[in-house]
């Protein structure tokens, strides 16, 4: 959409049109911004099925512990490594082909 208007030959003012080009340059698909916001996405996703699994009726005192542990090898995990399936990974495959393409060309 933001592309869209920075092409667009309307009567869109100026401002418009460079609030636009800012958009596309902070949530380009190799930005930090993006790959920050995703690493977030990923870390509350796992604390989200932490919290899903501490919620059920019949939990006992192991699975508690099983849970924690599970959620805590995830999230340290992801200081070396993108989240399996989680959105940083695809992001950093796209950052990652871009500058296969830039080595190429």
């Amino acid at each position: 959409m933001w592309q869209s208007v920075v092409d667009s030959q309307s009567t869109l003012c100026r401002r418009q049109k460079a609030e636009a080009a800012g958009f596309l340059a902070t949530w380009s698909e190799a930005s930090f911004q993006l790959w920050l916001t995703t690493l977030m996405g990923d870390i509350a996703y796992i604390v989200c099925n932490l919290q899903k699994k501490c919620q059920k009726g019949t939990l006992i005192l192991p699975d508690v512990m099983t849970c924690r542990g599970q959620a805590l090898r995830k999230l340290q995990l992801l200081e070396n490594i993108p989240f399996t399936e989680g959105l940083e990974s695809k992001v950093v495959f796209l950052a990652d082909t871009d500058e296969q393409a830039d080595v190429t060309d």
